[in-house]
């Protein structure tokens, strides 16, 4: 039993590690900065008070889940995983912003 364990859990920490190394690839290419009410209200709900400014790019594949980076001051950036449709989040995860 504890050997199938193992191998189940090796095979689904190899799966999640392929998904996320290819998330970038289901999501919109460019940033986009214009208003999203669905973002901003899932950024309240969840108490996020460094997103002043932010820009995302949509799931391609679903359609309500959105990687989100968000400044108040334009330099220091944190990013989100935002779903609209539940209302939760993941992150922050912090980024450099080097060319918009």
């Amino acid at each position: 039993m504890k050997k199938r364990t193992l191998l189940l859990s090796t095979v689904l920490l190899l799966t999640l590690t392929g998904c996320m190394e290819k998330k970038e690839d289901v999501f919109e290419k460019s940033w986009r900065s214009d208003a999203n009410k669905g973002i901003k209200h899932t950024l309240l709900k969840n108490n996020i008070s460094d997103c002043e400014k932010f820009k995302y790019k949509a799931n391609l594949n679903y359609s309500y889940e959105y990687l989100v980076r968000c400044s108040n001051d334009g330099k220091h950036w944190n990013a989100y995983r935002v779903w609209t449709g539940t209302k939760s989040i993941e992150g922050p995860f912090e980024i450099n912003i080097k060319n918009d």
